[in-house]
């Protein structure tokens, strides 16, 4: 059957059926695999840490094994050893955490010494991001930096 220009073609009741019937199948299989979650993304991975060495002292400086989150409460850790390898005790370590992208700064806070050779500090960065975790450290009269990026995410 012609109507101007458009072809109309007459199809049986039950290829309509099959038609409905394989839409509600597609519709049935999509909803299964996000219901299951094969289409989750994956969750956002923890920073790696960042080895650093200068002036005969090493250091780990980490945020964890855990996602730093957004005005959420993070935590850095340093683990400072001399190139003996042996832990570096009453050192005296500055936190100062920037974000990159925006030129925020969290106010500078002193590290504490929780175990020979192991500080940590406490932080909430304020957005998700590039951050940069910078370590003053002072050990026998001498100072030195180090710096470790890390990514807050939501």
């Amino acid at each position: 059957m012609e109507t101007g220009g458009l072809t109309l073609v007459k199809r049986s009741p039950k290829t309509a059926v099959y038609a409905a019937a394989a839409v509600l199948a597609a519709a049935a299989l999509i909803f299964a695999a996000m219901y299951t979650g094969i289409f989750k993304a994956k969750p956002p991975a923890a920073s790696p840490p960042t080895e650093w060495s200068a002036g005969g002292i090493s250091a780990e400086i980490s945020t964890g094994d855990q996602p730093v989150k957004a005005l959420q409460t993070g935590q850095m850790t340093v683990m400072l050893h001399g190139l003996d390898g042996r832990p570096l005790e009453h050192a005296e370590l500055i936190l100062s955490i920037d974000m990159l992208e925006m030129k925020h700064r969290l106010k500078p806070v002193p590290m504490a010494e929780i175990a020979p050779g192991e500080y940590t500090a406490d932080f909430v960065p304020v957005m998700n991001g590039k951050w940069s975790a910078d370590v003053k450290i002072t050990y026998n009269g001498e100072t030195q930096e180090a710096a470790h990026p890390f990514t807050v995410f939501r």
